[in-house]
């Protein structure tokens, strides 16, 4: 099983019963896969650039490990949700 972090980053104007569901989805679709380490919520912060029209962003970090086959299904429901402003998986060594 490799190690892996995936980095989203979501509408901050969202209320926060919508993005709580929208990493407790995305936590839920991991443990599915394999196994969840750690959520680190960087919470609401300003965009570097805009985003969609948007200035600011809530982020969030998830450590997990898998075999891998979990991270095209993950990102493809990432960019048909419109709460997503931008995601990333990396594998960790």
């Amino acid at each position: 099983m490799n190690n892996y972090e995936t980095f989203i980053v979501l509408d901050a104007l969202q209320t926060d019963a919508v993005l709580e569901a929208e990493v407790n989805k995305t936590a839920e679709f991991i443990k599915a896969a394999g196994d969840l380490q750690n959520v680190n919520r960087w919470g609401k912060r300003k965009l570097a650039y805009p985003i969609k029209s948007k200035s600011h962003g809530d982020y969030t970090l998830f450590s997990w490990s898998s075999d891998g086959k979990a991270i095209t299904p993950m990102e493809k429901a990432f960019s048909q949700n419109e709460n997503v402003l931008r995601f990333m998986t990396v594998k960790v060594d």
